[in-house]
């Protein structure tokens, strides 16, 4: 994990085993990325991007997937451009909900009352559309390529237990950070699930499980591109960053 990166002065014992068996697990995602990749490229076709220079691919050694020109770029080339009917915004999804689910469309016209950045909005779609219409979602080809709860386990703060937390990083100025991190996505779906029409909407299944809830957290913390204020969640641009 990151957490054993981070703390490199301490030496971690090696098991062959567990590296073989970690390999074949990796090659196996690989295989899988590749498939949902081809899906995702046929589902940004469907845009009729006037610019797009950029296509994703599997990096490689543990690394996901990253974003790769398709061209020769100089610096200030576009290499995207993209309509607002292909970006994740508080617009679309609540445009997106009023024709699928008019409860989720009033579910996220109440909580974009309460916040101007609409983290909570993208959230709740988020979860909305990952985990209770899942395939049947039109952004699923896109939510398919992201990491799975699964992935996020082994490197992202949120779901780093306080043993591992107290062990590699005792003593430094990070600690305390992921510590106050995980303390307000703690409250945050605390306050969230505590709501019982957006249980309603999305399930206790959905709201209820921490795991899924801090996904779509890691998810908007680490993609959300901004501007005008708001913050957006934008296929294929984001891929750039991640």
């Amino acid at each position: 994990k990151i957490l054993v990166s981070v703390a490199n002065s301490r030496e971690i014992p090696h098991d062959d085993n567990r590296l073989d068996q970690s390999m074949m697990h990796l090659r196996s995602n690989e295989t899988e990325l590749d498939e949902s990749i081809l899906e995702f490229k046929a589902f940004v076709e469907t845009f009729g991007l006037p610019v797009n220079k950029i296509e994703p691919k599997v990096v490689g050694n543990g690394i996901r997937i990253g974003a790769f020109a398709t061209e020769f770029l100089n610096v200030g080339d576009a290499y995207i451009s993209l309509p607002p009917t292909a970006v994740i915004g508080v617009d679309t999804a609540l445009a997106h909900a009023s024709k699928t689910s008019p409860d989720l469309e009033f579910l996220l016209r109440q909580y974009s009352k309460q916040q101007r950045d609409g983290f909570n909005v993208l959230l709740l779609f988020l979860l909305h559309e990952r985990f209770v219409l899942g395939k049947k979602s039109v952004w699923w080809p896109y939510l398919n390529l992201l990491p799975k709860v699964s992935d996020l386990r082994d490197f992202h703060p949120l779901f780093f237990s306080e043993q591992e937390i107290d062990k590699y990083l005792a003593g430094s100025d990070v600690r305390k950070y992921i510590y106050r991190y995980q303390q307000g996505a703690s409250e945050r779906h605390k306050a969230i699930a505590s709501d019982i029409f957006a249980a309603q909407v999305l399930g206790g299944d959905v709201l209820f499980d921490k795991n899924k809830f801090y996904w779509a957290c890691a998810i908007l913390d680490g993609r959300s591109i901004w501007w005008e204020g708001e913050r957006h969640i934008v296929p294929l641009l984001d891929l750039v960053n991640a």
